[in-house]
């Protein structure tokens, strides 16, 4: 009786590959959804421009950005006139965690 082996190494990696692609995009956009949720929840919305801004992109492999306008660091850190209102940080932190779990 003849054997054939079939190597499927190549069709499991692959489909591995694109789970992970799949994770990272969910896990971005959860990131990004989060923290425009933040922003409404901490009353940071006068013009709408950081929660507008809000975005997260793909930038290479295995490399998401979530990025927003410059004026978020200051609500996110505070200044010596204003207390931090975080509202990134608690969003990246809530998707560490549900990728932990």
């Amino acid at each position: 009786m003849a054997r054939v082996e079939v190597d499927r190494t190549r069709e499991v990696l692959d489909g591995i590959r694109a789970d992970v692609e799949a994770i990272e995009a969910r896990t971005a956009a959860d990131v990004a959804a989060t923290a425009r949720a933040n922003v409404r929840s901490a009353r940071l919305v006068d013009t709408g421009a950081l929660l507008d801004g809000i975005r997260a992109e793909r930038t290479g492999p295995l490399v998401w950005l979530i990025s927003a306008p410059g004026h978020g660091r200051f609500a996110e850190h505070g200044t010596r006139y204003l207390p931090a209102r975080p509202w990134f940080t608690p969003a990246a932190v809530s998707a560490h965690a549900r990728i932990r779990a």
